[in-house]
């Protein structure tokens, strides 16, 4: 089937950019790196997608490339005699010896080879960079991008590294990290990273969090919240155990009942999907869902408290001067990165949290100050330090 759908691709129609994006899903991530696209101009920019299924501007410069299509005719038909005639034998004795199915395995390296060669080789770019970091950094991807004409690969860190997931090993050029230590973690477990580059949150560079004036005019508007937690898509990995989770929002619906708070509100990341247990726990209670499209950074500017599990925009937050803390119910949070244990950010017990939550102005720890850039650098320009980093290894 794959080589129904491949072509024969004219190796002399080659075109050549600054910076190529890969790994575009919507239409709403396009416009995420508008800044940084008129830093390199954006005829010198190109975006790679899977799929086309959603709305894009004129003025974008995107690849639809979709897995198991349109590869190299040339490149995959070498590729399966290599695999008849060679590793299949190969990897069929080594798969009885160990009684593991390498050329299961194989294929994923296959495709991955068929897929980034036939890009690669007629695509070409000085830079590559992409924010999907969890699962998605590729060490034969980073091979290929060189092997035709590119030097360096880059990733935006997006989320939290989570300990037990698939996205352990990370494997890229230079990653531009949240704060100073936000990518211990990563090193520490094995990836490769040529070059950790602070620079702080892409996502929030054009946010309202960032645009000061309007964000202090539409904040003063916000009714006051005494807690804002920060919620996670549970719903969307079976493979996770949420029981810590979801023991965290029964600790929200324990103190919403037993507390005089006015306004304790649960904001999710837009992509989120409903979840039914979730609503479950905190039914009967004065909790309110807010909306999920709503900007995230306006309201936690008018919070008294802000308390998550694991999102991401903890750390954002934290490198904005706000109060967060990191709850871990069964002491078995794995999105939790070490320096946050070590700056004693977390809360085990329900008693400390109430004890917090009724007296917000009250200490996290009694040790040392926490150092907000470990978790965020505060950065009005971060696609400006994205640019410049990357120049300068042209």
């Amino acid at each position: 089937m794959t080589l129904f759908y491949s072509k024969k691709i004219n190796q002399n129609s080659v075109s050549t950019y600054k910076l190529l994006i890969d790994d575009i899903q919507s239409g709403n991530e396009l416009s995420r790196w508008n800044r940084l696209v008129s830093r390199f101009e954006r005829n010198q920019s190109i975006f790679i997608a899977r799929a086309d299924n959603f709305e894009i501007s004129e003025e974008a410069n995107i690849l639809f490339r979709p897995s198991l299509k349109k590869y190299d005719r040339n490149i995959l038909c070498s590729e399966i005699l290599r695999f008849l005639f060679k590793d299949i034998l190969i990897l069929t004795w080594k798969s009885f010896k160990l009684r593991k199915n390498l050329i299961h395995i194989h294929t994923f390296l296959i495709n991955d080879y068929l897929y980034y060669s036939s890009i690669f080789r007629n695509t070409k770019a000085l830079f590559l960079i992409q924010d999907r970091n969890l699962g998605r950094t590729n060490a034969l991807k980073n091979y290929l991008f060189k092997k035709f004409g590119g030097i360096a690969t880059s990733c935006v860190q997006k989320n939290i590294l989570q300990h037990n997931a698939f996205g352990l090993f990370y494997d890229i050029d230079i990653f531009f990290s949240y704060g100073e230590k936000t990518a211990e973690d990563i090193l520490d477990l094995g990836g490769r990273i040529e070059c950790v580059y602070p620079v702080g949150s892409f996502a929030m560079e054009s946010s309202l969090k960032l645009e000061k004036d309007a964000s202090m005019e539409k904040s003063s508007k916000v009714e006051k919240i005494d807690i804002l937690y920060i919620g996670i898509n549970a719903i969307t990995s079976n493979k996770t155990n949420w029981d810590g989770y979801y023991e965290s929002i029964r600790w929200l619906s324990k103190i919403s009942k037993i507390a005089d708070f006015n306004r304790i509100l649960i904001k999710h990341h837009p992509s989120w999907s409903y979840d039914k247990k979730e609503a479950e726990i905190i039914k009967d209670t004065n909790i309110e869902y807010y909306d999920k499209d709503a900007d995230s950074y306006l309201i936690a500017s008018r919070s008294n408290l802000i308390v998550t599990y694991g999102s991401s925009m903890g750390y954002e937050l934290m490198g904005y001067g706000a109060k967060v803390i990191f709850l871990d119910p069964n002491n078995s949070n794995q999105f939790i990165n070490n320096f946050v244990h070590d700056d004693k950010n977390v809360i085990y017990e329900y008693e400390r949290f109430e004890s917090l939550a009724l007296n917000p102005n009250k200490p996290i720890n009694a040790g040392d100050a926490i150092k907000p850039s470990d978790y965020c650098l505060q950065n009005d320009d971060i696609s400006l330090a994205i640019y410049e980093k990357l120049l300068s290894l042209s």
